[in-house]
Parts: C-alpha cells; structure tokens; sequence
C-alpha cells in the first residue's frame, strides 16, 4: 500500500502493526470498560463500509454521525472514508429542524444515531429529507418496537457487510487503497455567526494531520498514551486531536461512561493527554477552590501553604529562573502532601500533555494550574485553519502561544488576525460566497479575531472583532478578556462584561 495518507489507510496499516496485540479503543458499559483491539475495530470499520456500499454508498456520499463520543461514531466515519465518502458530525443536543437542515444542506444520504431520542428526531423529519437511504443506530435499546423501513441496526450493517465481502473480495483494499490526502474526508459545521445556520467547513485528511503536525511538533506523543474523547466529533478538535492522532501515533482513545462521568472516567483510565474547553478548566478550578472553602482548617491552612509554593515554581519555570533548592524542597513537600493529591482527585495526576481551546483562558486560571503542577497549554485555532498557534516549551500565561508549524501569521491594521498555512480548509459547502469573505486571494484566512503579538513572538488573543466595545473616550475594550480574568474567582460562574460609547 502506497503512503498512509488518510485515516483508513493509517487504520490498515495499525491493524498490520498491533492486530490483537494492542488496545486500541475503550469505552465504559454498565461499570466496565470493554476494550476493542485494532484488529477489532478494523473488522468494525470493514464491515461497516462494506454495508454501507451494499446500501448504495458511493464515493462522494456523506454520512451525518448524531450521538455521543462512542467507537460506533469512530467506526461509522472511517467505514465512510473508507468507501470514498466523508463524515458529517451532529451535535447531540441539536432539536430536529436543525438537524434536518444539516443533514439536508450536506447531502448526507446515511445517517449513524446512537439510540432512539436520536432516531426519533430523524423519524420526525424523514419526510422533508427525500434523499434519505438509512438511518443505522448503535444502541438498541426501546428500538425493538420500531418498524420503520428506513432504520437498521449497527449489527445488521456489519452482517451486510460479510456477506457482501463473499461477493466483492478484496473491495475494502481497494477502495482504502484509492483514498488520498487531498480528499474531503469530513465536513465541520461552525456555529451560526452569519445568519440561523452555521456553514459547513471542508476539511481534508490533508489539513487535519497538518493540525495534529503542528501539536506533535512541539509536544512529541507516545503510542502507550491513553486519550480520553470527551469533546463531540463534530467539533474539528475532536477530529484531529482525536482520530488523526490516534491513527498517527497508535495511542488509546477512551470513552467516558456518560458526559457527566467524565472527571471520574478520566481518573480511572489515567489520561496522559486531554483537551478541554477554557469554560471546563475554569469548572474544574473552582471547583478545587470551592471544595477547599468547605473542607476542615487543618486543610484549608495545607492548601494555604502549599499553593503559594507552587506559583512560586511555576513562575520560575515560566520566566526561566532557577529554583534554589530551599523552594525545591518546599516544592517537593507541597506536591507530596497537597498538591499531587489534588491532580489524583481531578484525575490529572498522569497528564502528560494538556490543553485549552475555544476561548481564551484568563491568566489567573492558567496559572492556578502551573501552580497545582498541571503544565497546561493554550491553543488557539479555527476549523476553517486548524492549529494557528501554540504553546511550545515557551509558555506565557497571557499568551496563546507562538505561530504554529507551516504557518504565517499577521495582524491587519484594525488588529485582525490573519492567517496562511497547509492546515486551510478547502472552503465552506456550497456556500463561495462566505468562503470569499474569510480566504483572500493571497491564502490569508481572515478570523475575525483581534490580537497583537508581543515582542517575544506571541500572540495576545482579546476578542472577537465584532465584540471590541468602543468607550466614550475612543479606546476599544475587549470583554472576553476581562470576562476571563473574573471567572478565575471561586464564586463567579459565569460573567458578562457590559459598555459602550456612552460610558467612561
């Protein structure tokens, strides 16, 4: 097989590698966690495109994936790649009349759900979806019942897909061998920031391992690591950090219980690499600084001690001086007694590597973790690019890092970040239009974004462009930054900063 330059052919190739040999894939069931080999999830994947082809499946078919981080979601979007197709992410919580236009505005002509709050929402809208060949579920249960012509099962697809193996041998291998890198291999709705609907952004397995590049660049990963997918693979980062990752680099994908099992999930599996939200890293540090406001006063005092000592360190290290060894000691002491503990609680006792994406996470927030001995790393990215900048070795606490791998960064006059690299999407669906507005003619994506970088080659993130709020006396103020700073505090859940031109 020629160069593994697409997700199916990265799975063959890990199959070839690990067979039975090696975990692959875990997901939580009724208290245990089943484990699925890479030889068993090829023979999902396999299975699962060879159904989907008996059904009708053709190169250039969509498949719209509604449900929770599950190895059938996983599974559902390679089978798809693997026939020449592409993946369309749902998110869960979607009502029907959204999930009709996505499904309908991306051409999807199969749907993967997960269960039947899934399915009747397709049920629901079947009719204004003509186009519509199956809806495949993996979770049976209360489905028994149901008739419906249009519904199959995740296991009658595999059975579908032997038996029409007999019939085509050797079509997989084909069809996987004919994949390439440029082709469009998933497409990431965005949020609605130009009218009722998002627009859905093309992404190829090109860019999508650009973007995964662009991490491993600076944070080199290991095949023994365990990952826990917790954000929706509708999201780009789910798509990268999760899928191109691990058929890069062989590593474990695990998958929680429930949405609110995650932090208990992420303790028991020991996760040496996460990403989560800013808004999920402020949860969990109020939540530390909560639960320590409630705990006995021998305890509160040992927190009281230890975490000055920890800022002491982790400011050290950030500004690049060196610790005697008085503060070592004193370190030592504090992770022993405090601050180790607390990442075992949190479940962050194994990370390896951490990040934040989305919104920017204040500094206060950033450095509270530093402190308790989590070197987490700020990201900034969009689906329409990917991996723009990142922290390396060099972290700031103000800062979301320095121009990715392969990228080429400025910032306009208006103080607009710009953007060119490998990592830039191939358009938004149907849609020239918007995709004109965004990606000048000299490769620039525009991000909407303001920002400066400094003089050490950061860049500061402040808000969105259209957010920048105008004061009486002329100067601009950014929200979200100051937002970011107010939600460190332990009794602030959320918080809207408020202004304008008549205001001082």
């Amino acid at each position: 097989m020629e160069q593994a330059d697409t997700f199916p052919k990265m799975l063959v190739k890990n199959y070839e590698k690990y067979g039975d040999r090696k975990v692959a894939m875990r997901k939580k069931k009724f208290g245990i966690w089943q484990e699925y080999t890479w030889k068993g999830c090829y023979e999902k994947v396999k299975y699962f495109s060879l159904g989907l082809v008996s059904l009708g499946f053709e190169p250039g078919d969509k498949i719209a994936v509604l449900g929770d981080n599950d190895p059938e979601w996983y599974w559902a979007e390679y089978a798809a790649q693997a026939a020449r197709g592409a993946a369309v992410g749902v998110y869960i919580d979607m009502t029907p009349p959204e999930v009709k236009y996505l499904v309908g505005h991306s051409q999807s002509r199969f749907v993967g759900a997960k269960d039947q709050e899934q399915v009747d929402k397709l049920l629901a809208i079947k009719d204004e979806l003509p186009d519509l060949v199956k809806v495949i579920y993996w979770d049976p249960k209360g489905l028994g019942a149901y008739d419906d012509p249009l519904l199959m099962s995740f296991d009658q697809a595999l059975e579908l897909g032997r038996e029409y193996e007999r019939g085509h041998p050797g079509l997989f291998e084909d069809n996987v061998a004919k994949g390439k890198g440029g082709d469009t291999c998933a497409i990431c709705y965005t949020s609605g920031t130009t009218g009722e609907h998002g627009k859905g952004a093309v992404v190829t397995y090109k860019a999508l391992l650009e973007w995964i590049g662009a991490v491993i660049s600076n944070c080199p990963f290991d095949d023994s690591w365990d990952y826990l997918s917790y954000t929706s693979p509708a999201w780009a980062v789910e798509q990268f950090c999760g899928m191109a990752a691990e058929q890069l680099t062989g590593f474990v994908v695990n998958f929680p219980e429930e949405p609110e099992t995650v932090t208990e999930n992420i303790r028991e599996i020991g996760a040496c690499f996460l990403i989560f939200s800013s808004r999920l890293w402020d949860s969990i540090a109020s939540t530390v600084q909560a639960k320590i406001s409630d705990t006995s006063a021998v305890k509160r005092l040992m927190f009281n001690l230890a975490l000055p000592i920890g800022y002491r360190v982790a400011d050290s290290k950030i500004t690049g001086k060196r610790v005697n060894l008085l503060w070592q000691a004193l370190h030592g002491l504090a992770d022993l007694l405090v601050l180790r503990p607390l990442r075992d609680k949190h479940g962050l006792l194994k990370l390896n590597l951490a990040f934040t994406m989305g919104s920017a996470l204040g500094p206060d927030c950033f450095r509270f973790f530093h402190a308790l001995g989590v070197e987490l790393r700020q990201v900034y990215g969009l689906t329409e690019q990917g991996i723009i900048t990142i922290h390396g070795d060099d972290i700031r606490f103000d800062s979301v890092g320095v121009p990715a791998l392969n990228t080429d960064l400025r910032i306009t006059d208006d103080g607009e970040i710009v953007g060119r690299g490998e990592g830039v999407f191939s358009g938004y669906y149907k849609d020239p239009q918007a995709t004109a507005r965004v990606l000048k003619e000299d490769g620039f994506l525009h991000t909407s974004d303001a920002g400066y970088i400094d003089e050490a080659g950061h860049l500061i993130y402040l808000d969105t462009v259209a957010d920048l709020v105008s004061l009486a006396g002329g100067e601009n103020f950014p929200p979200q930054y100051i937002e970011g700073r107010l939600k460190f505090s332990p009794y602030i859940k959320d918080v809207m900063v408020v202004g304008g031109g008549d205001k001082d």
